[in-house]
């Protein structure tokens, strides 16, 4: 791929991010306000107390409500900056941008590596100038976790048959880097490892990218044991979300209900888990039509208005339909789109939830259009086509009909028709 046109695409997406960030910070001053952030306050207390813990009031124990990645960043940020300060929330911000800026030229490659350079270049200009994915204004992991599993896609449908074992390795240290993010952004893991293998049959390898990212998150996860003596892959607060999503937020932590700071987190995780078994045992209806609900807001609402992330979404589906049929890495990106979201679609659904998988809808979608134009196109030439061979079928009737300037008169010339009608008479009367 052409670099040049890699840096001109980053540049371009890297001035339209901070372009927009300015202005929000005009209009809006309290953007880089801390609030209420998780995030923050495990940061703060890595700078503090030197753990990693506190994400909530009145809590000083440990924590694993996030992943750690995005709050040792955080941590990193304070310890410059100082603690949750508007100069560190502005430097985050500034990372965002910086974030998905790099996030369009690897936008670029996943389309150019799946599709062709056209629907590259046209996913990373849609990328850098649309406005659902100008940039997050807010102070999350969103778009680290979009440039993760963006890269870790790359490196994936990179992958061929006589790729070398460190590619697999690589690839399965990204993945496993995207998990540390938000573990979210591993549910498509093992479907996609699944049709790799039936592509390729490539078991060794395939094996050796399995247990790279299983290594890159193993030291968090035992980590979690020795803290809450049970097992934590990566977060603790899976049920818990699926309880205030469809029981309420009545006991979120950051609430005044206190019974996450006397409960305990793993106590505290186990109680709403239990809850929300009991409440999907007795409520299964309910429970499905929220689950259909929240499908819904995910793809059509999540930029709030039913709009671009609608376009964006059908585009996104329909150019995957085609990329199955038409292109060798077309399930692997698909597999994204039905995957990641299903945490989603059983909690509750935010526009920052979607954020992580619009690099691989933006593909899609432009793959999506490029095929709508060629489509377009087909139809134009046909038109034409058909337009030219009706005005030279008029033509030669015409011409078969009408008289020439030297007597010619049906393709015969005079001389011709008047031999041929003497010997008819001729064979006539014989």
């Amino acid at each position: 791929m052409n670099m040049n046109r890699t840096w001109k695409i980053f540049a371009l997406a890297l001035a339209v991010k901070l372009s927009v960030l300015a202005f929000f910070l005009h209009v809006r001053p309290g953007l880089t306000n801390w609030g209420v952030n998780e995030a923050g306050m495990i940061a703060r207390s890595l700078v503090l107390n030197h753990s990693y813990g506190a994400a909530f009031h009145d809590a000083p124990g440990p924590t694993a409500w996030l992943a750690p990645a995005y709050p040792s960043v955080v941590a990193t940020i304070f310890t410059i900056f100082g603690i949750q300060s508007h100069a560190a929330a502005l430097v985050l911000l500034i990372l965002n941008c910086l974030s998905s800026a790099i996030t369009a030229a690897v936008v670029m490659k996943i389309g150019t590596q799946c599709f062709s350079a056209k629907v590259g270049l046209l996913s990373a200009i849609f990328w850098a100038l649309s406005p659902v994915a100008v940039t997050e204004l807010i102070l999350w992991d969103s778009c680290m976790a979009a440039l993760s599993l963006s890269l870790a896609i790359w490196m994936t449908v990179k992958l061929e048959p006589e790729s070398r074992v460190r590619d697999y390795l690589y690839a399965g240290a990204m993945w496993g880097c995207a998990g540390l993010i938000s573990p979210s952004l591993l549910a498509p893991f093992l479907p996609i490892l699944f049709v790799l293998y039936v592509r390729e049959r490539k078991a060794k390898q395939l094996l050796i990218l399995a247990l790279a990212m299983v290594l890159v998150v193993t030291p968090w996860t035992l980590r979690n044991f020795f803290a809450f003596h049970t097992l934590m892959p990566i977060r603790s607060n899976g049920w818990a979300e699926i309880y205030f999503g469809n029981v309420g937020f009545d006991l979120h932590p950051s609430g005044p209900s206190m019974q996450y700071q006397t409960m305990g987190e793993a106590a505290f995780v186990e109680k709403t888990k239990s809850d929300v078994l009991r409440y999907l045992a007795a409520h299964p209806v309910e429970f499905s039509l929220l689950t259909a609900r929240r499908a819904f807001h995910f793809w059509a609402l999540s930029d709030g208005s039913l709009g671009l992330s609608f376009i964006l979404g059908l585009l996104s589906f329909f150019g995957a339909f085609h990329a199955i049929r038409k292109s060798r890495n077309g399930a692997v990106v698909m597999l994204v789109l039905i995957f990641y979201p299903l945490i989603y679609y059983a909690s509750y659904t935010f526009s920052r939830y979607r954020y992580p998988i619009e690099p691989i809808i933006y593909v899609l979608a432009a793959y999506g259009v490029t095929i709508i134009a060629k489509s377009a196109a087909t139809i134009h030439s046909i038109d034409v086509l058909r337009t030219s061979n009706n005005a030279i079928s008029d033509t030669v009737e015409e011409r078969r009909f009408s008289a020439a300037p030297d007597g010619s008169y049906l393709g015969f010339s005079t001389r011709r028709v008047v031999a041929l009608t003497r010997r008819s008479k001729t064979e006539h009367q014989g």
